[in-house]
């Protein structure tokens, strides 16, 4: 449920942020959206949020561990986050109907016409519409926006309206989170010495023989099996084999990305992905994640969580390259290095990832986290 409220947020949020990118310049989007989103990201989250520009998009507010009612800066928040996006799109729309009726901005000598041409991205325009595919793509992402949108929006306008009318939260419901992840981490302590696969980076060191879950909790592992009555017993795919999965393709659709950006001459959107994606990479080979990939891999199973080494691996990946992945590639994409079917449907499935590790670490960071602390 969490994941589908931040997976239609940031395709909200992102895609239109990028339309606006692709036709005004990108110095007067930042500045857009810093002066309306960044005085309240400082207001929830303090000075530190200046850091990180994924909380000026986020308020600390999702779909699940709710607090009985909203502050007045986290419905601000809201509001503004979900009605940022359309305000460009909106200017635009009105310049779009005035030359349908022959009103044009260029009949203008004076200072208006001098403010358009600074602040519109004429260029990006133009070569989005030079290529078919880029095109299509642009299209299919507006398309996949605007059904995102309405959810997005009927979904906050009821957590806006609703948060109220919930029932009271437990005073203790903070202290009950924190023993069950003491429970969980104690169990998994215990198998793994059981297993004799226990490393200092695993998990905290418990001191309960018990080796069992709460029921909520699933074990991780690399497949799971499943009956069915037609099939029998099949073995899917586990949540520590898809978490491996999703990590490698998308290095591989990083690398993809940037690559066809190098090949059609658009060296400043390589230079900013393949930097993004090779620091992050770096840091964890730095750490020593990638060269002990099979051991971590190993005790996560073993423990029947993931590991300490494990949770940082994909952390890394997420937090320092997917926002950042993500805006080059939808903004990119639209006018550059789209040739044939092949590319777009690679650029779509890879956006697409993008979003989808990026909406997973929103989740973990603010809907799990920072509502168990406004408790």
């Amino acid at each position: 449920r969490a994941l589908a409220y931040r997976f239609c947020q940031m395709l909200h949020t992102v895609w239109w942020g990028q339309v606006a990118l692709i036709f005004y310049r990108p110095w007067v989007v930042m500045s857009y959206y810093a002066v309306l989103l960044l005085p309240l990201s400082v207001a929830l989250y303090g000075w530190a949020s200046l850091l990180k520009p994924l909380y000026w998009l986020v308020p600390p507010a999702g779909s699940i561990f709710q607090p009985r009612s909203f502050g007045h800066a986290t419905k601000m928040h809201l509001i503004v986050s979900m009605l940022a996006p359309f305000i460009p799109g909106l200017t635009y729309i009105l310049v779009t109907v005035s030359k349908a009726t022959g009103y044009h901005y260029r009949h203008h000598t004076g200072w208006y016409r001098t403010w358009y041409d600074t602040i519109r991205n004429a260029g990006a325009s133009q070569a989005m519409h030079m290529q078919q595919y880029s095109h299509i793509f642009f299209e299919v992402w507006s398309l996949l926006a605007a059904l995102a949108s309405v959810v997005y929006i009927v979904w906050t306008i009821k957590l806006l309206t609703c948060c109220c009318c919930w029932p009271a939260e437990e005073d203790n419901s903070s202290q009950l989170f924190r023993d069950l992840v003491a429970h969980i981490e104690q169990a998994a302590s215990q198998r793994l010495l059981a297993a004799g696969t226990s490393s200092s980076n695993a998990v905290v060191d418990g001191t309960s023989q018990a080796t069992s879950f709460p029921e909520p909790v699933k074990l991780v592992t690399m497949f799971d099996k499943t009956s069915l009555a037609c099939f029998g017993h099949l073995w899917l795919p586990g949540a520590l084999l898809r978490v491996l999965v999703v990590l490698l393709l998308d290095l591989v659709t990083d690398t993809y990305a940037w690559g066809k950006f190098l090949g059609a001459g658009h060296y400043l959107f390589a230079a900013f992905l393949a930097t993004v994606a090779w620091t992050s990479t770096l840091i964890q080979m730095k750490r020593g994640f990638w060269q002990t990939l099979g051991s971590i891999l190993r005790e996560s199973e073993a423990a029947g969580v993931m590991t300490q080494d494990l949770v940082s691996l994909v952390d890394t990946e997420k937090n320092m390259e997917t926002l950042v992945a993500l805006v080059v590639q939808t903004y990119a994409f639209s006018f550059a290095g789209l040739n044939s079917l092949t590319s777009m449907c690679v650029a779509c499935f890879s956006v697409g990832l993008s979003l989808y590790g990026l909406s997973s670490y929103v989740v973990d960071v603010v809907d799990v986290v920072n509502c168990v602390e406004l408790k």
